[in-house]
């Protein structure tokens, strides 16, 4: 005698869904969420609109950034700080206290350098350039003979500049870090520019830097959002720059002075940097407006 076995939950599942239907199970299913129209529907009284009324641009942003405005307390090397985007700036705070009342707090608030405000949708970053002053300097001594047996090299206990010590610096940017960067030096990384002297450009006490590779670029289902740069500026070698500023008159190395002197350390040690930040904005698609 058989027996009546009920509908399983997978079972009765399928039948729902029409998964048994093979009449209908090769459709295409319906639209849950339409996508939307921007379609003009002409009821403006002045319609100065195009058909399509969305519009996207690129547009452009400059970034200027002096190393000698950060916060020397927090970043004490001009060469290693964290530039923030949109950061919370000083304050005061009341509050109360149930055994000394009302009291006001200062707030700091995020340490210099700020930018005041955030980039979202950014398409592309470029590094347009680098303005280091010409004398920082590093010391140098000794002789170099590459003839001799063994060859002889400089052992920096003299005067040189960042220019004549290094054929290239390398700027790290951590959170530009991507997956596109090839070097045969291992310490040129994803998130690294690499930095070239131009000698074409700058005057007696600013030298110019150009950036090889200059930019990122982001695909437009991915585009970067920015809070802050972590900046790194270290040697072809990895190590960090520590400068010192090369007097010619007296032919001495000045170290960076403490915050005694914060003019002399901002004309002598600090850098100032360049970003453009090409941003995806939308705004109605007008028609053009000829003036």
């Amino acid at each position: 005698m058989n027996q009546y076995k009920g509908v399983t939950s997978t079972q009765m599942a399928m039948t729902n869904s029409g998964q048994n239907n093979f009449s209908q199970v090769y459709n295409s299913n319906p639209n849950i969420i339409p996508p939307q129209t921007y379609e003009n529907s002409y009821q403006l009284i002045h319609n100065n609109m195009d058909s399509n009324l969305f519009n996207e641009s690129y547009i452009d942003y400059t970034i200027h950034v002096d190393s000698g405005d950060r916060t020397s307390a927090i970043f004490p090397s001009p060469y290693s700080f964290v530039l923030n985007f949109g950061g919370a700036g000083p304050s005061k705070n009341k509050f109360y206290n149930s055994s000394t009342g009302f009291q006001k707090v200062d707030f700091n608030g995020t340490p210099d350098p700020i930018i005041d405000r955030k980039f979202r949708n950014v398409k592309t970053v470029i590094l347009d350039k680098i303005f280091f002053p010409k004398y920082i300097g590093y010391i140098r001594s000794g002789t170099e003979d590459l003839n001799a047996t063994p060859p002889t090299f400089y052992d920096y206990s003299g005067n040189v500049t960042l220019a004549s010590r290094y054929r290239y610096v390398i700027v790290r940017i951590q959170e530009l870090d991507n997956n596109r960067m090839y070097s045969t030096n291992n310490y040129v990384r994803d998130d690294s520019f690499v930095m070239y002297n131009d000698k074409t450009l700058g005057d007696a006490d600013v030298g110019v830097w150009i950036a090889s590779p200059y930019k990122r670029t982001y695909l437009k289902s991915a585009l970067k959002n920015i809070d802050k740069f972590t900046i790194n500026i270290v040697d072809p070698k990895g190590n960090p720059i520590i400068p010192t500023y090369y007097d010619p008159i007296n032919d001495i190395n000045v170290p960076i002075p403490n915050g005694k002197n914060k003019e002399l350390e901002k004309d002598k040690y600090n850098f100032q940097i360049h970003f453009i930040f090409s941003v995806l904005e939308n705004e109605l698609n007008t028609k053009p407006n000829f003036r």
